[in-house]
This record gives structure tokens, C-alpha cells and sequence, in this order.
């Protein structure tokens, strides 16, 4: 019999919370920021568009348990994409949604790893603070 709370809703373990890798990544983005590696506005734009990420998840999980119109798959991608994954990746968290389908899972992720690349990148001296 396996104890309640080792495993995921969806049967696998959950060996690093959706949660702590979007809170821990912009914590680093903030503490990268004070210390001079990347511009302020990379920190507002993360927690901006990571706020404005969520909220879509969210209204596109109440349009499909209301049966109204859908946000788009490509929409919310791109969001995560441009910086705004760490909003999705709570969301896929706290709303349950869009947390299993492995098409979307796949593309979020490589969305989340081009957005790590690009931090280190800036952080390794990519782009000048002038900004």
C-alpha cells in the first residue's frame, strides 16, 4: 500500500514542487538583479508577466468548466515563453490545469529552459545594465 502525499495527482513522484522552481527562479532573478548581474526591469518583467500568465490560466480554466471560449494553447506558451512561465508553472500548480496534457507539458518546458538559458547568459555579462 503506498502512503498518501509520495506521489502526484497524477501517479509520479513530484521531486521538485512546480511551486519551489518558479519561486526559487525569481528569487534568483531578484538577487541577480541586486547584485548588479541583470537590470531591474528583467525582475519586473518576470513578475509581471508571470502575474498576467496566471490570471490566463485561471480564466482559461473557468472558461472550460463553464463551456465558454478557450484561451489558446499557442497563447499560453508563448506567455511562458516570453518570461512569464514561472506564473504558469504556479498556476499549473495551485489551479490543477494544463498539468498533464504532455503535448503542452513538453513545449512549457522547453519554454522554461530557453528562459534559464537566457538568464545565464545575461548573468554571465549577454546584455549591458545601461537598460
Amino acid at each position: 500500500m503506498r502512503q498518501q502525499g509520495t506521489a502526484k495527482r497524477n501517479g509520479g513522484p513530484d521531486r521538485l514542487p512546480r511551486r519551489t522552481i518558479a519561486l526559487l527562479f525569481l528569487a534568483g532573478v531578484a538577487a541577480a538583479s541586486f547584485a548588479g548581474y541583470c537590470p531591474l526591469w528583467i525582475v519586473v518583467a518576470y513578475l509581471g508577466l508571470s502575474a498576467l500568465t496566471f490570471l490566463f490560466y485561471w480564466h482559461d480554466k473557468s472558461a472550460a468548466q463553464h463551456d465558454r471560449r478557450r484561451t489558446p494553447e499557442s497563447t499560453l506558451q508563448a506567455m511562458a515563453l516570453l518570461g512569464g512561465w514561472p506564473g504558469g508553472l504556479l498556476a499549473q500548480a495551485v489551479l490543477r490545469h494544463k498539468n498533464r496534457k504532455a503535448s503542452f507539458q513538453t513545449t512549457f518546458w522547453v519554454a522554461v529552459v530557453v528562459n534559464f538559458v537566457a538568464m545565464a547568459w545575461i548573468a554571465g555579462g549577454g546584455l549591458s545594465i545601461a537598460g
